[in-house]
């Protein structure tokens, strides 16, 4: 029997499903479709459909697969294994970038491109209901575009609007194909980003030559017809990591610095984070400073600087939070503890850790482990765990030293 949410579930899925097959046909006649300014019925994909009028694609990377050393868990947490062996084969779709003559864009939290021909191009969105429910499909009309002169950057990266996990892992690596395309990142007239006025984002942007005047904020209500419309591949899933985005950031923010470990011990405090706070960080204090570490909260710290932390520290440990993103500035052989909720288990911040080849470590705490699909409504869960878990999983000063 469905539960009621099961069921409204259910409800809005056929209520959409019926929605979008209704306005099919008014889609198929061109003079509607117009008029009403909607896509056609037919999609483009920039891998599978060749060449059209309007459209040139610059391929970049061919697809990858990659498989990720499981991370360390203590005997008590073993039943979360499963969860992490069923995604230790990471599978990386190709990369590119498309150039599009004429093109529309949607400022949709979840992205929204159409050829010149009025074709959605479901590659460049993400949309959690999938392409075939977008919510393009669900509109009666779309407003008069916006016309933009020149050439247009099209970087709307969903889930990167206010965190900085997806900004700094999914969004600012788009901006390395752009260049590696052959574009200059300063020559674009405008940029289309969604972006929450963040000193890190603006930072970020800043540093990669984009000023903020050239910036034009992603929105529902923003529809553009770009004269040139630049739009680098979208990963199909942000649970992946491709070894070019890497080299991309660590180039960005730690220019040709020597790999090398300075042996900093650094413990991530959640003590001012809103949510997924270690609820006795209080009582650990004493013996991880006993232990030689620094108990910092990074939030304050600009890019650079937390880039710089990570790329000396010999181990990394802490609560999971956004924080960890900045694992991809760290140096083998440094080891990381994450102490995580255990009913929401997620393979980001080991994912970076498999891909920079550092010695992953997840500690759980108190309650019943999830080990299937997360619990969505738990990873807003402040965490409690016991002491003797973490003076377990995490070595002596002295054996980093020796290491």
């Amino acid at each position: 029997m469905l539960s009621a949410r099961q069921f409204a579930r259910k409800l809005r899925y056929h209520a959409r499903r019926a929605q979008i097959q209704a306005l099919a046909a008014p889609r198929a006649l061109p003079w509607v479709r117009r008029r009403l300014r909607l896509p056609r019925n037919q999609v483009f994909d920039p891998l599978r459909d060749g060449e059209i009028p309007g459209v040139r694609i610059v391929p970049l990377d061919p697809a990858e697969v990659f498989t990720r050393p499981l991370p360390t868990l203590l005997a008590e947490d073993a039943a979360a294994a499963e969860f992490f062996s069923t995604r230790a084969r990471e599978t990386i779709a190709p990369r590119y970038v498309a150039e599009f003559t004429d093109a529309l864009a949607w400022g949709h939290p979840t992205g929204g491109v159409l050829t010149s021909d009025s074709r959605f191009v479901p590659a460049l969105t993400h949309d959690p209901a999938g392409a075939a429910f977008h919510p393009i499909w669900t509109r009666f009309h779309l407003p008069t575009p916006r016309p933009l002169r020149g050439r247009t950057l099209y970087l709307v990266t969903p889930e990167a609007r206010d965190n900085y996990h997806h900004w700094l892992i999914d969004l600012l690596p788009r901006l390395g194909l752009v260049r590696r395309a052959g574009f200059d990142l300063a020559s674009f007239e405008h940029v289309i980003v969604n972006h929450a006025q963040r000193g890190y984002q603006l930072a970020t942007l800043a540093r990669l030559g984009i000023s903020p005047e050239k910036l034009i904020a992603a929105d529902r209500s923003l529809l553009v017809r770009a004269e040139q419309l630049v739009v680098p591949s979208l990963k199909p899933v942000n649970q992946t990591l491709p070894a070019s985005d890497v080299a991309f950031l660590r180039e960005t923010f730690l220019g040709s610095q020597s790999p090398t470990v300075a042996g900093r011990r650094i413990f991530l405090s959640s003590a001012d984070a809103a949510f997924r706070r270690l609820k006795n960080e209080a009582e650990l204090r004493p013996w991880l400073e006993a232990q030689g570490f620094e108990i910092l909260s990074l939030g304050k710290l600009d890019v650079a600087t937390q880039a710089q932390l990570f790329f000396e520290a010999s181990i990394i440990a802490g609560p999971a939070g956004a924080a960890f993103a900045n694992l991809v500035f760290a140096t083998r052989p440094a080891q990381v503890v994450e102490i995580t909720p255990p009913q929401w288990l997620a393979a980001f911040h080991w994912m970076i850790s498999a891909r920079l080849g550092l010695a992953h470590a997840l500690v759980l705490g108190e309650g019943p482990i999830r080990s299937g699909v997360p619990d969505l409504a738990a990873r807003h869960h402040d965490i409690v765990l016991r002491p003797e878990k973490l003076v377990a999983v995490l070595p002596r000063p002295t054996a980093i030293a020796t290491a």
